[in-house]
Parts: structure tokens; C-alpha cells; sequence
């Protein structure tokens, strides 16, 4: 199948993402109709949580490059977040892998949660970071989508909420700096109290107020 059905949850009051129907050649040369939920844009722009990690290089330098670069794809009138940066231990990295440095911004943004993964990944590679990577390795950058609005999405290429996100102190203490109230669609507690529990004995340290 040239396509991939996407399973949307759409909660976000008035945004209706009506689905979309794309066509494609059968075996036999008939065409073959799927429903697919991929916009071409939002009807209005989301709120999008993005993790920021480096370990390798220059790293506050990394983050403040893909700083000045997610500024560029926020849009609308809410206020683009961004965290303080902490210094952690990896976490189910190589031996002998470096400390990172994380942070997490809010964006409002009306492109597609796909679209913005790709662009993401745009700016990791960018930074240097190479498509064809070892898994866990050292990164110069290293951004995840966290959340977009309360979408649940399930795709191949991405899943929303990001299904690790409650169990990483890194992603959920800067996270807390910016949006400490905001309870993600998949958990039942603020990220405050999801980051309460996980913070003590963590070894994570803030590392610069601000970037």
C-alpha cells in the first residue's frame, strides 16, 4: 500500500480535520480508495510541545540554533515557551555516552503534526545530526514532538502523545517550566506532578535560566 491509515482523535474544539481521499492504482490498474485524516493545513494554529537534547559538541550552541529555528515555525497569537536547560545522565545510551543538555519549547503552529516531525528533522540534520544514525547515540540535536493539542495519534512515523514522555524526567522537568498545569491526553496528572514524582534522586540539574 502506497498510503498509511492514520487514526485520529479529534478533541480540539472547533478544529475539524475533515478526512481527506486519496486515490491509488490497484494491481490491476483500478483504482483503490482510502480515507486518509492528513490535512493540508490546520484550520487554526496548535499547541506543540518539543523536547531538545544534544550531547555531542557544542551543545547549548545546538539548542540555540534549533531555538532560533522553532521560532520560525511558531504562528498565531499564543507565546512561544521556552524552558530553562538542564544538564542529565543518558538514559539507555551507549556506554560511555556524554551528559545531555534538554529543554523544551511550546510552539503554536497550523502545520500538520507529520509536516512538523519532518521539519524537525530538518533541523536535526542540519545540526548535524545524520538521517542513518545509531539508536540512542550521541546527537548534536535531538528533538521530539511531544504533544500537538490533545491529538491521539497513531502512525507508523509517529505517535501522539509521545508514548515515553510520563517516564523521562529530562523531557518532563523542562517541560514543567513552561506548561506545568497542562495534563496530556494519555495521563490522568498535571506534568508538575508527573515531574514530582520522578525528580528526586533523578541527578538532573539546571544547567542556564534561559537560552
Amino acid at each position: 500500500m502506497g498510503c498509511h491509515k492514520i487514526r485520529w482523535s479529534l478533541r480540539h474544539a472547533g478544529c475539524p480535520w475533515p478526512p481527506l481521499r486519496n486515490l491509488h492504482e490497484g494491481a490491476k490498474g483500478t483504482a483503490n480508495e482510502e480515507l486518509l485524516f492528513v490535512p493540508p493545513s490546520a484550520p487554526c494554529p496548535m499547541r506543540a510541545g518539543i523536547a531538545l537534547g544534544s550531547n555531542l559538541g557544542d551543545r547549548l550552541a545546538h539548542l540555540q540554533s534549533a531555538r532560533g529555528r522553532l521560532l520560525l515555525l511558531h504562528n498565531g497569537s499564543g507565546p512561544f515557551l521556552c524552558s530553562k536547560i538542564y544538564e542529565s545522565s543518558p538514559v539507555d545510551c551507549p556506554d560511555g555516552s556524554p551528559p545531555f543538555l534538554n529543554a523544551a519549547i511550546e510552539i503554536s503552529t497550523s502545520t500538520p503534526p507529520l509536516d512538523l516531525l519532518s521539519q524537525l528533522q530538518l533541523i536535526e540534520f542540519e545540526a548535524g545530526r545524520p538521517s542513518q544514525h545509531e539508536f540512542h547515540g550521541p546527537r548534536t540535536l535531538d528533538l521530539d514532538l511531544l504533544y500537538y493539542g490533545d491529538i491521539n495519534l497513531s502512525h507508523p512515523s509517529l505517535t501522539l502523545p509521545h508514548p515515553r514522555l510520563a517516564e523521562r524526567i529530562f523531557v518532563l522537568k523542562p517541560l514543567a517550566d513552561i506548561c506545568p498545569d497542562r495534563i496530556i491526553s494519555s495521563e490522568r496528572h498535571s506534568l508538575r506532578t508527573l515531574c514530582g514524582s520522578l525528580e528526586q534522586g533523578s541527578g538532573i540539574a539546571m544547567f542556564a535560566s534561559s537560552f
